[in-house]
């Protein structure tokens, strides 16, 4: 089982008792609840595994909507603090776009309970398209599309990846099919990539809306997990020269041996690949890919020592391939900064002797 956690408040930063915390599997089916305290803490106790959402409401239709957090990776311990308001986050999802500039596509839902609540306190319930047309016309927008989101600008945006806010590049606001003759509006934005890594397998995207003409804010977030084929492949793809090389994604390596490491800036399974890679090039393994007490699904570092050699052995290639293969089973590590450094040292002390041997 893992934890998760977190304090549940309002945008002022004011804690909300009583808000109810859902986390949901596939379908959207209730897996666990749970209730904020009066300091607006909550802590849940899950099996390990990846939920569609975690959702947290308090006064919902009356004073709120719904805060969700998208894609949760509750591999281990993870902390959530939902901030409620009158704007929703509905349908959150992010990714990086292959090329041609290292970037993140955020999509997303926002709607606004004022605006909704124009109708829904005529009618009694919520309004279809055609209600919308009836009952408040100034509300329908581009033929079928009731307009109960907020028109956002850039400065309107607020997005924080890993902890660091980053520049909102783009800014489009499109239509999402919502039924029949019906749809709705929803926002894709482009924004900048965080200066610094980390160590994590995902990256923690927020965004955080302002609705200027009803005063309503709402929050969101998304747990992007980094895909194989993002990993900055150019880079890794640089030039290789020398005859022994290692190949790591680990920065102690690094640090301790700069002539003769081959970075990349990925998973475990992209240092495979750029083994593969070097393999094609003429060099062989020295070291095991798979060494080590820990199974590689559950490492966040690895490091390969390699040599250029005339002939290269053809169960080296296999090796590779069953690493490559091992390693894209693994799932989104959330380890703490501490266990980190424990795998970081332990990496480096596998290919010290026989690195060092070849030096």
């Amino acid at each position: 089982m893992v934890k998760i956690y977190g304090k549940v408040t309002d945008f002022s930063g004011n804690p909300l008792e009583g808000a109810e915390i859902n986390v949901c599997g596939d379908g959207f089916k209730l897996c666990y609840q749970t209730h904020s305290d009066k300091d607006g803490n909550y802590s849940l106790s899950v099996e390990e595994g990846n939920y569609i959402a975690l959702a947290a409401l308090k006064d919902y239709g009356d004073k709120n909507l719904e805060y969700w957090a998208w894609n949760i990776l509750a591999f281990n311990d993870l902390e959530i603090n939902p901030r409620i308001d009158g704007l929703e986050m509905y349908g959150m999802h992010a990714w990086m776009p292959h090329v041609p500039f290292s970037t993140f596509i955020i999509y997303f839902r926002p709607m606004s309970l004022k605006k909704g609540n124009v109708i829904r306190d005529q009618l009694g319930r919520l309004p279809n398209v055609a209600d919308v047309k009836r009952i408040a016309p100034n509300r329908i927008k581009m033929g079928n599309v009731p307009d109960i989101s907020p028109e956002l600008t850039k400065d309107d945006i607020r997005v924080e990846i890993n902890g660091e806010t980053v520049d909102v590049l783009e800014i489009n606001r499109v239509t999402e099919f919502a039924g029949e003759e019906q749809s709705i509006f929803a926002y894709l934005v482009q924004t900048d990539v965080p200066a610094h890594n980390t160590d994590l397998d995902y990256d923690k995207i927020c965004v955080t809306v302002t609705d200027r003409e009803t005063g309503e804010m709402g929050e969101g977030c998304f747990f992007c997990q980094k895909p194989h084929y993002v990993s900055n492949q150019q880079n890794n793809r640089a030039v290789v020269e020398g005859s022994v090389v290692v190949v790591t994604n680990n920065r102690k390596v690094a640090e301790k041996y700069p002539e003769q490491v081959v970075f990349v800036d990925g998973s475990v399974l992209d240092v495979f690949v750029r083994c593969q890679q070097l393999f094609a090039e003429g060099y062989d393994l020295v070291t095991h890919p798979m060494t080590g007490n820990v199974e590689v699904t559950k490492v966040p570092y690895k490091s390969v020592v390699m040599k250029k050699v005339d002939y290269r052995q053809d169960k080296s290639s296999e090796l590779i391939c069953s690493a490559i293969e091992k390693a894209k089973e693994a799932r989104a590590l959330n380890y703490p900064q501490s266990v980190l450094d424990d795998y970081a040292f332990l990496d480096l002390e596998l290919i010290k002797e026989p690195l060092e041997e070849l030096l």
